[in-house]
């Protein structure tokens, strides 16, 4: 058994160790038995006892701030979170109410903190990111901003790797400029109508596009008389335009290694061009861009009533597709965005994935994103 010592205070007798155990037996104490004397106390290192207070302090308030707040949301189980949304914030909220529940984001409201201070002249906490990926990933960067500005009445600034590459395109931009990959694409479907007056084209690229756009219709129309079409002689109007977008180059690779995913070829290229062929009969012109339009051109050559996209930058072609009245998509963030700006219907690939994915039908259906409509991708 272990031997505990005593110590004894000053001007008292000197005292002797014991053992745990029952005190029997002879041994020399303080008062003559090996129970210690009134001025003895046990002896142990203070240093010692300091830590396990402190210790024994830290795990009772974890156990406390656990159970009486909120916990902070695993980026794990980031997507299970969302189960609660769709029951709260998904279905309560209106453009013109403030949200009384907030979606789940990975800073809960048990760890912010309120200062009075300010930096560089804006009150803290200030929430800024810098850019990563392409241009459809730095869209929902901005648009994250947007809404945690909009959410927690923060200080949002853009960096300027990020105002760089967005306001050539979107000059109306009104978040702050200012010296982690942020997509909270849960986030978005709130402050649509906003993020759509946010993300407005240039003057410029708008004109281009018009300008393309009336050039379609001209070519529609030349190819809907030589086929005898009654698409304008009976008074339709116009046809309806369908924005396609086909992601690949990197992707490819990406996909199969992030997610186990194989992008969606041409069987569900003609698959969604179906789809609206049989929504709006001999009134329906698509609009065909990619990041490879040599590959998209070989798959759909034989078909007369997609036209191509000139390809002049990421800008024009984002402009361009969100200018149609619908769209179709396949995966990737671009294909995200051309849909959500477009503010149709968006027909998108139910890829079969072997990890979580941000575009995806699971996502989409957990979001209640209105008019995205999945087909099979093979």
């Amino acid at each position: 058994m272990g031997t505990w010592f005593w110590r004894c205070r000053p001007r008292s007798r000197m005292c002797f160790g014991g053992d745990f155990g029952p005190r029997t037996g002879q041994g020399v104490g303080a008062s003559g038995s090996m129970s210690p004397a009134k001025s003895c106390r046990p002896c142990g290192k203070p240093r010692t006892r300091l830590v396990l207070l402190a210790a024994l302090a830290v795990i009772a308030y974890g156990m406390l701030d656990t159970y009486l707040r909120t916990p902070a949301v695993p980026w794990k189980n980031w997507f299970q979170a969302l189960e609660g949304v769709n029951e709260t914030v998904l279905e309560l909220i209106t453009q013109d109410e403030v949200p009384s529940y907030m979606p789940p984001t990975v800073v809960p409201p048990t760890r912010w903190v309120k200062y009075k201070r300010q930096w560089h002249g804006f009150q803290m906490p200030v929430i800024t990111c810098q850019p990563l990926g392409r241009f459809g990933n730095v869209m929902g960067e901005y648009a994250t901003l947007f809404a945690l500005r909009r959410m927690y009445n923060a200080s949002v600034v853009v960096a300027p790797a990020m105002s760089s590459q967005l306001n050539g395109t979107f000059p109306h931009l009104s978040l702050p400029r200012h010296p982690d990959y942020a997509f909270e694409i849960q986030l978005f479907k709130i402050y649509k109508e906003e993020l759509r007056r946010e993300f407005r084209f240039s003057d410029k690229i708008q004109s281009e596009v018009r300008n393309y756009l009336q050039g379609v219709l001209r070519k529609h129309e030349r190819i809907a008389h030589s086929t005898n079409s009654t698409t304008t002689s009976s008074g339709e109007g116009p046809p309806v335009l369908v924005g396609l977008h086909v992601r690949r180059t990197d992707y490819v690779k990406h996909a199969k290694k992030m997610f186990g995913a194989k992008l969606p070829g041409e069987e569900y290229f003609k698959r969604a061009l179906n789809y609206y062929r049989a929504k709006f009969p001999n009134n329906v012109a698509f609009v065909a861009a990619s990041d490879d339009m040599a590959f998209i051109q070989s798959k759909l050559k034989t078909e007369k009533d997609v036209f191509y996209a000139p390809g002049k930058s990421a800008s024009f072609d984002m402009a361009l597709l969100s200018s149609c009245n619908h769209s179709i998509v396949t995966m990737g963030s671009y294909g995200f965005w051309t849909g959500f700006l477009a503010g149709g219907e968006v027909v998108y690939p139910d890829v079969k994935l072997y990890s979580d994915y941000r575009f995806s039908r699971s996502m989409y259906e957990r979001l209640r994103l209105e008019h995205f409509t999945p087909l099979p991708a093979d």
